[in-house]
């Protein structure tokens, strides 16, 4: 079994739990004043020494030391120092009284966190241990929060090892997990923003809550996306179970490119887009067009991997017998050659390399497209860019 350290032991500080305050110092009257202001909000331990003091505090338990600096036996310096060695993240507010303003100072450059004055200003003191236990547990959930992304983030990058193994050693199921593997790698991408700014940023402001809220339901979403496709995938002999419905194209892009922008901004690729968002719905199964679309997107990104532009466009065309809605994915990436352009639709062929592509991408999409009685092209020159064309019928006037 594990036994905890005193680090461990005086570092923990649940949202739920009532602080513990040590109290160290050799005179009863501040002793008592501090024990009467702070006891209703916090568990006050007093101790009439540093000697004591130490003792004490290797019991653990404790989120804060309120350490008076001039004290007869062990002075409160040497008590500070020897806090440190026992746990150096504790925090400590130097109490000090007339003409020991400098050496309450060089406490501060010790590792100290604040001082308050004798006699105590109440307000004064209340608000600075407040201050400090608030940073302690913004500290604590923030530490608890980047070790599980980075525990999270071990696991997906196995994870998508993994599948790709499966990818070269299994065709029969190699169209599920090229599929599977599109989510997971978004969740990845959008762990790895989250961790990184928890680890660089010290202050984490309204902004950056809503910001990271907003990643985090991307997460939930992709994952969601992950369990729907494990459950289709395990009733595969049964009808899928979404119903086709009208859905509108222009939101479902918008959705596709703010999940894409870490990939994106990563490459130093900008997106524009010309979307019909009142008009350019289309009666389908909204996970395949988006998986469709998904795909044509981590394609078009693919092809440019120092950077370019990723144009969108969904419109209705009124003209001709049938309604239609067409949408194009654009890239001013590298392009295919004729020869390869032309085999770009068969399962398994692939302009990548196999650590990034299967060849399953657009085979999948054109059997989708087709099965709703579209249409699926693509336009390309070397070195210019690649233009891929969906043409998809409306069954009901738009």
């Amino acid at each position: 079994m594990h036994s905890s350290t005193p680090e461990e032991a005086n570092s923990t500080l649940p949202s739920s739990a009532t602080a513990r305050i040590l109290v160290i110092d050799d005179e009863m009257g501040p002793r008592e004043s501090l024990r009467m202001i702070l006891k209703d909000s916090y568990e006050i331990v007093c101790t009439d020494s540093g000697e004591a003091g130490i003792e004490k505090f290797k019991e653990g338990g404790f989120d804060l030391v309120l350490l008076d600096l001039k004290m007869k036996k062990m002075s409160g310096m040497e008590t500070l120092e020897k806090l440190k060695e026992i746990d150096a993240s504790i925090n400590v507010v130097i109490l000090t009284g007339y003409g020991t303003l400098e050496t309450a100072q060089k406490a501060i450059r010790l590792g100290a966190d604040d001082y308050v004055s004798k006699p105590f200003d109440v307000v004064e003191l209340s608000k600075t241990v407040k201050k400090i236990l608030t940073k302690k547990r913004d500290e604590t959930a923030k530490g608890i929060a980047v070790n599980r992304l980075r525990g999270l983030n071990r696991s997906l990058e196995e994870e998508i090892q993994s599948l790709q193994k499966i990818l070269s050693s299994q065709e029969q199921y190699r169209s599920f997990f090229h599929e599977i593997c599109n989510p997971l790698t978004s969740v990845l991408g959008y762990v790895q923003i989250l961790l990184l700014e928890l680890e660089e940023k010290k202050q984490f402001g309204k902004e950056d809550r809503n910001r990271a809220h907003k990643y985090l339901r991307i997460i939930e979403n992709e994952m969601e996306r992950c369990r729907l496709m494990l459950r289709s995938f395990s009733s595969v002999s049964k009808k899928s179970a979404e119903k086709t419905k009208a859905i509108s194209l222009g939101a479902l892009i918008d959705e596709i490119l703010l999940l894409l922008a870490p990939q994106m901004e990563k490459s130093g690729i900008r997106s524009q887009s010309n979307l019909d968002h009142s008009s350019s719905m289309i009666p389908i199964r909204s996970g395949e067009i988006r998986q469709v679309i998904l795909n044509l997107c981590i394609n078009a990104i693919h092809a440019m991997p120092t950077g370019g532009t990723l144009s969108m466009t969904a419109r209705c065309v009124l003209s001709g017998p049938i309604p239609t809605v067409e949408i194009e994915v654009a890239d001013t990436g590298c392009g295919i050659d004729q020869p390869m352009l032309d085999k770009v639709f068969e399962p398994f062929f692939s302009t990548k390399t196999s650590d990034i592509g299967s060849g399953l991408g657009l085979s999948i999409s054109k059997n989708i497209i087709e099965k709703f009685g579209g249409t699926i092209g693509i336009k390309s020159k070397k070195d210019e860019g690649t233009r891929v064309t969906i043409s998809i019928p409306v069954k009901s006037p738009v």
